[in-house]
């Protein structure tokens, strides 16, 4: 079952299909937002982030077919494709233009809440890759995608601005020419994190492998990790890791040791 937080973004002009899609939803669990064009749905993106969207394809003026390529200029949110046609070119179609599942109406809710609940469920296991083996070593990353290569520009530009007091978001989008918008939904996408807490990963996971070292005192790794205060990386520290940094380095140690005399 999924939770509140699995926004989906429903996009059907004819309002008691959309109506009922809505409702099925919202009985199931999930938190539905509603658009009946392309041109709304894609201004609302920035809005509300959903975690889905399921399109119709034929819609009037921008169709779903165009609608989803604009969506894909800027957002890899997952997105269904429903539409009364069911040929071979119309399928094919969606694909090409970044659908990542093709449904045909009528469709029976147990076909549609299966299929969103798997496509959600493959973007988080999609975030966790990213959290898990990305940014557990950030400058050791095997570049495999064009996500790949935009998660290690974002990381080199932090990582060569981590003594700098004057940067921030705004400088970091500006470095890899990029919006603010198209940079937090792409972190979003693929982390799950909003930008902040992405940058302040990137710092911390630094900070802990100046920590595993043993060079630095805390004093100095906090200042070479890109924090200015020591109770605020303290917090984020713990927060993190569950432990204060202090702790993090005696638990290094301890299984490091540990480790040597097996």
């Amino acid at each position: 079952m999924a939770g509140l937080k699995d926004k989906i973004l429903v996009i059907e002009d004819e309002k008691s299909i959309n109506y009922l899609i809505g409702t099925v939803l919202t009985a199931n669990g999930y938190d539905v937002i509603k658009a009946y064009t392309g041109t709304e749905a894609c201004q609302m993106l920035d809005a509300y982030c959903p975690d889905l969207i399921i399109l119709d394809l034929m819609m009037p003026k921008i169709d779903g077919l165009q609608a989803c390529m604009r969506i894909r200029e800027f957002s890899n949110v997952p997105i269904i494709m429903l539409t009364a046609k069911s040929n071979e070119g119309d399928r094919a179609a969606s694909y090409n233009c970044g659908a990542d599942a093709f449904i045909s109406k009528p469709f029976s809710v147990k076909t549609l809440t299966t299929r969103i609940e798997g496509l959600i469920e493959s973007r988080i296991k999609l975030q966790k890759l990213y959290r898990d083996r990305i940014l557990s070593s950030p400058s050791e990353i095997v570049i495999e995608s064009e996500n790949d290569k935009f998660i290690l520009k974002l990381i080199k530009v932090i990582e060569e601005n981590l003594e700098n007091p004057d940067f921030n978001i705004q400088t970091l989008c500006e470095s890899i020419d990029s919006s603010y918008q198209y940079v937090y939904r792409k972190v979003k996408a693929l982390t799950g994190e909003t930008i902040n807490d992405f940058v302040r990963t990137i710092k911390l996971k630094r900070a802990a492998q100046y920590l595993c070292k043993g060079e630095l005192r805390i004093s100095e790794i906090l200042y070479k990790s890109g924090f200015n205060s020591h109770s605020y990386f303290t917090k984020c520290f713990k927060e993190h890791y569950g432990m204060t940094p202090k702790e993090y380095v005696e638990q290094f140690h301890d299984t490091h040791g540990s480790a040597q005399n097996e």
